[in-house]
């Protein structure tokens, strides 16, 4: 669908640089960097993030049901982590009992990072200190 839009917007601005003897070259380069720079502006700021999607094999063919949506999203962020924002069914084996899943997630959350006691594997938000109380003691930083 973007690219239809793309080969819409690219054959209006064709069109329209081709008309009008009276425009003159600075008016038309305006025009043209306008018209691309809001199509960027729109593309990656305001209109759509671009969605990651992974493909997984799913075992509980309960949950695929219309009415069980949101069951399913969160079984599947519970399983990997990965908070869906649209699951799309590929293919079903009721053979398996498994299904073929399609997962789309917004990849750009905000990574959280943890302080980890390599002592007594405590984890700690990242709002405390990186000093550790006990001198002897080893903090890791991982982000996530």
């Amino acid at each position: 669908m973007k690219e239809m839009t793309y080969l819409f917007i690219l054959i209006a601005v064709g069109m329209l640089n081709s008309f009008g003897g009276e425009i003159n070259m600075l008016e038309r380069g305006v025009f043209n960097i306008s018209i691309i720079g809001l199509t960027f502006i729109l593309e990656r700021k305001i209109c759509c993030r671009i969605l990651e999607s992974r493909k997984i094999r799913y075992n509980n063919l309960d949950l695929l049901k219309p009415e069980f949506r949101n069951l399913l999203r969160h079984d599947i962020y519970q399983r990997t982590g990965i908070r869906p924002k649209d699951v799309e069914i590929e293919s079903v084996n009721f053979v398996d009992q498994t299904a073929m899943l399609i997962v789309y997630f917004d990849n750009m959350d905000k990574r959280k990072s943890y302080l980890i006691d390599v002592r007594n594997n405590n984890i700690s938000s990242n709002q405390q200190s990186e000093a550790s109380p006990n001198p002897k003691m080893r903090r890791i930083r991982l982000q996530f």
